[in-house]
């Protein structure tokens, strides 16, 4: 009896050894780490196409330029999106698991497809851009 009960014991340690490698092998820190970094910057996220706030108008305008995508940690890489008139700065990450994407196609047609799509003006677009520098 006390062997079955070793057993069983022996099972329960595994399972929770396996559920805790599959949780840590599957969390995704960088995301986590750059959305917290947008937030902690005061950036906008962009959900979809009612949050674009101003780069709705730059991206029908076709003013907005791309910067090459900068490789992060874990498999993103980040695109830096600028108006002409410099009024703002927008960062669009994905997944290098993505391919090569037309950034600014992909936020004026599916920003929710990209893990963070985010813009901030002024002194918060420099905080922004300094927080998404740290994580190359």
């Amino acid at each position: 009896m006390r062997w079955l009960v070793g057993l069983l014991g022996l099972l329960v340690v595994l399972c929770a050894g396996t559920l805790l490698a599959v949780v840590l092998i599957e969390r995704d820190p960088t995301g986590e780490e750059l959305r917290r970094c947008a937030d902690d910057a005061g950036a906008r996220r962009i959900d979809g196409a009612d949050s674009l706030g101003p780069l709705r108008v730059d991206l029908l305008a076709d003013t907005l330029s791309a910067s090459r995508p900068q490789t992060l940690a874990n498999g993103y890489r980040a695109t830096y999106l600028r108006p002409e008139d410099g009024s703002y700065l927008a960062v669009a990450v994905a997944r290098e698991d993505q391919g090569d994407l037309d950034m600014i196609e992909m936020v004026r047609t599916e920003p929710s497809v990209l893990p963070i799509v985010a813009y901030a003006q002024g002194e918060r677009a420099a905080a922004l851009e300094a927080c998404v520098d740290e994580q190359l």
